[in-house]
C-alpha cells in the first residue's frame, strides 16, 4: 500500500528543482530566491525531508534543473554569467565546477541531464531571432559542441525539457502549437534531427 505524507515549507520556500538520488536515500531541493537573494540548495533524508545534510547558497537568479549520476550533481542556472555546475555529492561545498556561459548563447538552459561522460544542456529557443540548442560538456564541465537545431525549412523553437533513451537518442518536447517532438541523433560526423507533430 502506497503512503502519501505532505511537506510543508515555510512560505518563503518556493521548489524551483527536485532530484532524487534514491541509491543513498538522499533528495537534492532547490528553492527560488530568499528575502536575502540567495537561491538555497539543500540535500534532504528522503524519509524525513526536515533532515538537512547540506544547505548550499548560490547567488544566481534560480536553479532551473537538476540532474546526478554516481558521483556528482548537475546543476542548470538562470543567470548572466553561469550556464550551471557541477558539484561532488560527497563534499559539494568544496569541490565545485562552474560552466560559464558560452560565446553566442543569449538564453538560460532549461533543462540538464547527464548520459554516461555526457553533460547535456537545452537552451530553449524563447527569444525573438533564436533558436532551440543543445550543449555537450563532459562531465568535467568541458565544452565539447553545440547542436544548432536550425536549417532550411526547419527550426525548433519552444523547447521545455528532454530525456535520454537507451539508445542515447534525445527526445526534446517543445512548448508550441502543435507540440513538437523532436529527436537528435548520432550519425557518421556529428548528429541528425527530426520533428513530429504531435496532433
Amino acid at each position: 500500500m502506497t503512503q502519501i505524507r505532505r511537506i510543508n515549507y515555510s512560505n518563503d520556500k518556493r521548489i524551483t528543482a527536485i532530484k532524487a538520488q534514491p541509491i543513498d536515500g538522499y533528495v537534492w531541493v532547490a528553492f527560488a530566491k530568499n528575502s536575502d537573494d540567495v537561491c538555497i540548495l539543500e540535500k534532504q533524508f528522503k524519509f524525513q525531508l526536515n533532515q538537512t545534510f547540506f544547505s548550499i547558497e548560490k547567488e544566481v537568479n534560480e536553479i532551473l534543473s537538476l540532474d546526478l549520476d554516481s558521483s556528482n550533481l548537475y546543476l542548470a542556472y538562470d543567470d548572466s554569467e553561469l550556464l550551471g555546475e557541477i558539484l561532488s555529492l560527497s563534499n559539494p561545498i568544496s569541490f565545485t565546477t562552474e560552466i560559464e556561459i558560452p560565446g553566442g548563447i543569449t538564453e538560460s538552459p532549461v533543462d540538464v541531464h547527464v548520459n554516461g561522460s555526457d553533460l547535456w544542456f537545452l537552451i530553449p529557443g524563447n527569444d525573438t531571432g533564436s533558436n532551440a540548442k543543445l550543449l555537450l560538456y563532459d562531465t568535467f564541465g568541458t565544452f565539447q559542441l553545440e547542436i544548432d537545431l536550425t536549417r532550411t525549412g526547419e527550426e525548433v523553437l519552444n523547447a521545455s525539457s528532454f530525456i535520454i533513451d537507451e539508445n542515447n537518442d534525445i527526445w526534446i518536447v517543445t512548448n508550441t502549437s502543435p507540440s513538437t517532438v523532436v529527436r537528435v541523433f548520432e550519425v557518421t560526423g556529428g548528429y541528425d534531427w527530426t520533428i513530429t507533430e504531435i496532433i
